[in-house]
């Protein structure tokens, strides 16, 4: 009984990603602005929605702490809010001793909050670890959740409106849906050979045979020196692959699941994927110390032409048996995504 007879959380069966606005391989004009702008747009939509269902939550929560003991955690995390915002005071005395309802509040004037500073939300070099994440609400929601199982409401909390902003929340976050970006695999081979190019490792990284792009690119990795010296850039072409990687960055540090996998299209070497990687070394996007990586990006190969569909197990054979990409790998929770097309 002391193992069976708890709630077991199921997991979020159904999440959403999306290319509209961040495919750059199906429309040139999809630059860095416009994957950050439709960022923007899916959280300020996914914000706005649920501070709908929260004012409707408000409502519910009507438990008073004269007839309903607080749990500590709740109590703790009320406190925490209070130091660190401030509620108008008309919220304050109405809700003064409605525990759920004040805890609510604050949720919401979080939100409102990042939709206050939602434009420069996702910018270059922006400290975003204060911020109202979907981690962050989904934490409070469950804390409201267990608040309401430990002292006797643990209908309302499965079965009332709660249940539904807290499924809703795991499945959408505040990012709505995940972006994927997909970029030609010729476009990451041209911004690796000036890159290379540049910090003077070779002159022509493109006529070399794959065997030694892999030697080359494998090495590359290892080694824990940026490529491109302070304040330089490379041509215009290849430094939106540059531009394109810092953006990844800036909205995973604020979103880690804003953004979905890259994906590579018209891949047909090894080399191809390890390109990414590299350039998301570059930009402090993937890392590795001491043997292990570390990295949110998820690298997603495209098979599109016959003869790749056809090769695609040995590519899978060849790309498992590079020791840099099993450690990458390892870092994503050794799953591999792929993409026929």
């Amino acid at each position: 009984k002391q193992y069976y007879d708890r709630e077991i959380e199921p997991a979020v069966f159904l999440q959403f990603r999306s290319w509209i606005g961040s495919d750059r391989d199906g429309n040139p004009n999809v630059k860095p602005d416009v994957t950050r702008q439709t960022a923007i747009t899916h959280r300020r939509t996914a914000i706005t929605l649920f501070l709908e269902e929260l004012t409707n939550l408000r409502r519910e929560l009507s438990l008073s702490e004269r007839a309903v003991p607080i749990p500590e955690p709740l109590r703790v995390s009320i406190e925490a809010d209070s130091r660190r915002f401030t509620l108008p005071d008309y919220w304050v005395r109405q809700y003064a001793f409605e525990p759920y309802r004040l805890k609510v509040s604050f949720m919401m004037l979080k939100l409102e909050a990042e939709l206050a500073e939602l434009e420069t939300a996702f910018l270059p070099g922006e400290d975003r670890a204060d911020r109202y994440n979907s981690a962050a609400f989904v934490a409070d929601l469950a804390l409201l959740h267990d608040a309401l199982v430990d002292t006797g409401f643990e209908h309302i909390a499965r079965y009332g409106l709660l249940n539904k902003i807290y499924t809703n929340a795991r499945a959408f976050g505040l990012h709505m849906a995940a972006l994927d970006i997909r970029q030609h695999s010729r476009m990451h081979d041209a911004a690796v050979a000036a890159l290379l190019a540049r910090a003077g490792v070779t002159p022509a990284y493109s006529d070399l045979p794959e065997t030694d792009k892999v030697v080359l690119l494998t090495a590359e990795l290892s080694n824990p020196r940026p490529l491109l010296p302070r304040g330089a850039s490379l041509p215009e072409a290849e430094q939106e692959m540059l531009d394109t990687m810092e953006m990844v960055r800036d909205i995973v540090a604020q979103e880690p699941e804003a953004v979905g996998s890259y994906i590579v299209s018209m891949t047909h070497d090894v080399s191809d994927l390890l390109e990414v990687m590299l350039l998301a070394k570059e930009v402090g996007l993937w890392s590795m110390e001491a043997g292990v990586v570390h990295s949110p990006l998820d690298i997603v190969p495209l098979f599109e032409t016959i003869e790749d569909l056809e090769a695609a197990e040995g590519f899978m054979r060849s790309i498992f048996a590079n020791e840099v990409y099993c450690r990458h790998l390892a870092c994503r929770g050794n799953m591999q995504e792929i993409m026929l097309g």
